[in-house]
């Protein structure tokens, strides 16, 4: 059995935006509602290949630029 290691890269991606970005954004954010922007952010594509974002702002600005929905709930 073969892992591709893009899809592990997204997998740990998706993660870690849960917890370090999504999650300190918003105070009302759950795991769940999470979920999808941090897939979308980690895979923009949709082909399961992690592009490594921009340098610019910090982790949390650049997630609430993306989904102000979020940050403002």
């Amino acid at each position: 059995m073969m892992f591709s290691a893009h899809s592990n890269s997204i997998d740990v991606c998706v993660k870690n935006c849960v917890v370090n970005q999504c999650m300190k954004a918003s105070k009302k954010a759950t795991p769940a509602i999470c979920d999808n922007p941090c897939k979308i952010i980690c895979d923009p594509l949709n082909n399961e290949r992690y592009i490594v974002p921009r340098g610019n702002g910090g982790p949390i600005k650049r997630f609430c630029r993306a989904f102000s929905w979020i940050c403002t709930a």
